[in-house]
């Protein structure tokens, strides 16, 4: 066994269903038969009691761990009325296993059965300790559309925190799992695949999830973006001198309470939309955000919120601007702040100002020729996002209208033209800012706090020094919106395709407006009014909410809509959806010459 998984944490389900007239299902995360850490011995005894009046059949699965469980062998029993049994050491007497450890289901025509499992080792001068875990019925599950907070998470010198994730799916499906702290701010971010009827355990979820430094009072939120994904959680805190651990069970998410309710639908035109949106209010700073680090530059900023919204936490968009260094950029593209905050969201507008290009070309290495042709902004734009990113408890506690709004654990990155550029750099594409400096090529600006990124109009191979490969890295949910004659200066608009086309398969979404200029997916009033096309602009909104509706809320009508027809029935044509996924991809796209 790899050594990260020497000490391996076990529980024991327990479950009544609510039902007595149905088949039920349970999962046990975990059981055991195998060492552990300091001569340890893991072993899961398994007790099964029919509480019901007459006969029941019931099948146990092992499933494994880190491995498709779909074919895991399984056994069959019956147990009269009122009896109970235990199967000591079930993986060595039932399924005659050893070494080994993984998930069991439970499955049983009767919903009168009680399952109880507890792991044990023997200790030192005698005697056993272990723990115990609750069942994981259906609805104690967590569902694509919702999410659960662990709270107590712990890592330091004398605690550490291992997290089970058990798959209660026939497909697989990615666990999203980020880690707050006691401030509210958001540690680390990390996506887990399982596979189908899959477990697995993230030891020392902490550092797995890249934070370093001593954590206590911490929570982790677990969601899954896989459509009709259900997985169970659990977490152990262990004591280092003892090993003996401490069972952290999932609650609901305050932070997401409502989240489902402030979902679209879709109407008899095929339209994503919302019976009504909420009353939205701004507020603004030019001097609240300065970083020190980068000599007291100053990110001004301006937000867009939902004045009605019920209490809790609140997605959050943090959105960046078009165009060259602006100190009022935060003020611009209202209407999408406008758009974001009525359909339930905090949109965090930043203005990006000018740099120090010398600094920078030193910095990496770039000689004056090469440097003269850079933008001190392809290094400031997305520092300037992580730096808002990493404030937002600052930015809640000077005004006080966002007190306790803000949600670190549900957060992306928007942007326009420019704008676009700090959307691709934080989702982690290979910045290149020479062409032959290896010092300046292949840089990562990369944040892990984002779930997702909204592209509006980006820039493909050849611009800003993005290269075929440089869309690789990129693994998170990621959309861009462009159109037929989204051409700029140096930029011709089929190459504003180029994201879609080398971001590798995953959440990857591309929304083709036929008609589209750059101006018009700005929707910010500026440019000819011939190249604003407002008849195009609810078909832009549409697209650009649902995803957000689909990644930060989880919202299922919004997936299954971004994977439709429904906005080129919606747009009569105009518009269309595409998609690359793990699965398989609708990613042709009915590329046309401008034409109004």
């Amino acid at each position: 066994m790899p050594a990260r998984k020497r000490l391996l944490v076990w529980g024991a389900a327990l479950a009544l269903a609510a039902s007595p007239l149905e088949a039920a299902t349970w999962i046990l995360p975990s059981s055991a038969r195998a060492p552990g850490a300091g001569g340890a011995f893991y072993s899961t005894g398994l007790t099964v009691s029919n509480t019901g009046a007459t006969e029941a059949s019931f099948t146990l699965k092992f499933l494994g761990h880190d491995a498709d469980g779909r074919g895991g062998p399984e056994k069959a029993f019956t147990l009269a009325a009122g009896r109970s049994v235990t199967y000591a050491d079930v993986l060595g007497s039932v399924f005659g296993l050893s070494g080994t450890y993984g998930a069991v289901r439970i499955s049983s025509d009767s919903a009168f059965l009680a399952v109880t499992s507890q792991t044990s080792t023997p200790a030192m001068g005698g005697g056993t300790f272990g723990q115990s875990v609750p069942a994981f019925a259906e609805s104690d599950l967590v569902r694509a559309g919702e999410s659960r907070t662990i709270l107590a998470v712990r890592e330091d010198a004398s605690f550490r925190t291992n997290l089970v994730l058990a798959n209660a799916t026939d497909a697989a499906l990615d666990v999203d799992a980020s880690l707050v702290g006691e401030d509210g701010a958001l540690l680390g971010t990390r996506r887990v695949p399982l596979p189908p009827a899959g477990m697995t355990q993230v030891s020392r979820v902490v550092r797995e999830l890249g934070v370093a430094a001593a954590v206590a009072g911490a929570r982790l939120v677990l969601s899954t973006p896989t459509p009709g994904g259900a997985f169970a959680a659990y977490a152990a805190v262990i004591d280092a001198a003892t090993n003996d651990p401490r069972t952290l069970l999932p609650l609901p998410a305050a932070s997401t309470a409502g989240a489902a309710s402030d979902c679209g639908f879709v109407n008899a035109s095929g339209a994503y939309t919302r019976a009504s949106l909420h009353t939205v209010a701004s507020v603004q700073s030019g001097t609240l955000l300065v970083d020190a680090s980068r000599s007291g530059r100053r990110i001004p900023l301006k937000v867009w919120y939902p004045s009605d919204a019920p209490a809790g936490r609140l997605p959050v968009v943090v959105f960046s601007h078009g165009g060259g260094p602006n100190p009022n950029g935060h003020t611009s593209y209202a209407e999408w702040g406008t758009t974001f905050a009525a359909t339930g969201y905090v949109s965090i507008h930043l203005a990006h100002d000018a740099g120090d290009l010398a600094a920078i070309c030193a910095k990496y290495g770039i000689g004056a020729a090469e440097c003269a042709g850079l933008s001190p902004l392809q290094v400031d734009r997305p520092l300037d996002a992580s730096f808002v990113l990493a404030r937002l408890a600052e930015i809640e506690a000077a005004f006080p209208e966002l007190a306790g709004r803000l949600d670190p654990a549900r957060v992306a990155v928007a942007g326009h033209s420019f704008g676009s550029y700090t959307v691709t750099s934080t989702a982690g594409a290979k910045v290149n800012l020479s062409a032959t400096v290896p010092s300046a090529r292949g840089l990562s600006f990369s944040d892990p706090r984002p779930r997702a990124f909204l592209a509006l109009s980006p820039q493909g191979v050849g611009r800003f020094g993005w290269e075929a490969d440089s869309w690789d890295p990129i693994a998170r949910p990621y959309m861009s919106i462009t159109g037929s004659c989204d051409s700029t200066t140096g930029e011709q608009a089929v190459g504003r395709l180029d994201p879609f086309r080398y971001t590798p398969a995953g959440d990857v979404y591309l929304a083709y407006v036929l008609g589209g200029y750059h101006e018009t997916f700005g929707m910010n009033g500026l440019g000819s009014p011939d190249f604003l096309r407002p008849d195009l602009a609810p078909f832009i909104r549409m697209a650009g909410v649902a995803f957000l509706d689909a990644y930060l809320k989880g919202c299922p009508v919004a997936t299954e809509w971004l994977r439709s027809s429904g906005l080129s029935a919606a747009s009569g044509g105009r518009a269309s959806l595409h998609w690359k996924l793990r699965d398989g991809e609708n990613g042709a796209v009915p590329v046309q010459a401008c034409s109004p």
